[in-house]
């Protein structure tokens, strides 16, 4: 199935699922609690991507023919300036908001499923193709 946008969703899971998108860990607690009060499935963005979608980003640089090691953090965190900082982040976010897609596809569940994470939001927003609630 797909949406009304393009989006694959074949078990309707983007649908129907709900968003807390933040930064900073905020969304994280409220997303806890309502899980805990309402029986709600929680995806915690920054979980996977600090695991699983490591795989995806050594994959990703294989294909584009870049090494397969992170890059050296001396690299990425010391001899570079804050614009290219900001630059490289949001360049990343729509991989990597594909990859929370992909994610979430695969969870099927008889009650609501609830999207929380920093990398959630960026392109949701801006390119609004599911939106539920506000």
């Amino acid at each position: 199935m797909t949406n009304d946008n393009g989006i694959l969703d074949p078990f309707g899971t983007l649908e129907q699922a709900l968003w807390i998108c933040g930064g900073q860990g905020r969304e994280s607690p409220p997303s806890r609690l309502l899980a805990h009060r309402h029986g709600i499935t929680v995806y915690h963005y920054d979980f996977h991507d600090a695991r699983a979608h490591q795989d995806r980003r050594i994959a990703h640089r294989v294909l584009k023919g870049l090494p397969a090691a992170d890059p050296d953090p001396e690299t990425v965190w010391v001899d570079t300036t804050p614009e290219r900082m900001a630059a490289d982040t949001i360049a990343g976010f729509p991989l990597r908001f594909a990859w929370a897609l992909d994610d979430l596809r695969a969870l099927v569940s008889g009650r609501p499923i609830l999207a929380e994470g920093w990398g959630c939001g960026r392109n949701w927003s801006r390119r609004s193709w599911i939106h539920r609630g506000g």
